[in-house]
């Protein structure tokens, strides 16, 4: 009666902005597996699917097209899309993590500088 569970898996959201390397020969990083996970929101499907369909369409480049700079130009493009807001949340992430048990955690002020629907939060 029932079923039984055989196993559980799960682990922790990769929050830390893009890997260092996008791909490693003809293997090519997408979604969380990228660290596109953004920092602030959780966000993630996205951007998964955008990098996921690159590195597709980096794939038939380089095997039906024989094109060898296709896995960097899909680097390339991962961050010329990602990378600059990527690394401000993660720079605010941190920022936000030193604030969180001090009083101006209770302020306003720090809800609009660590949240991405205020100017607040783009401003250095």
């Amino acid at each position: 009666m029932g079923e039984k569970i055989i196993s559980r898996t799960g682990g922790a959201i990769p929050v830390g902005g893009l890997r260092e390397h996008l791909h490693v020969g003809p293997t090519m990083f997408t979604g969380d597996a990228a660290g596109l996970t953004h920092p602030i929101t959780g966000a993630g499907i996205p951007s998964a699917v955008i990098s996921g369909e690159r590195a597709g369409q980096a794939a038939v480049s380089y095997l039906k097209q024989g094109k060898e700079d296709a896995f960097a130009d899909y680097e390339e493009d991962i961050r010329d899309q990602f990378e600059v807001s990527l690394e401000r949340a993660v720079a605010r992430r941190k920022w936000m993590a030193q604030q969180w048990n001090t009083p101006a955690a209770q302020e306003d002020a720090m809800h609009r500088k660590g949240w991405i629907a205020f100017q607040d939060y783009f401003v250095a």
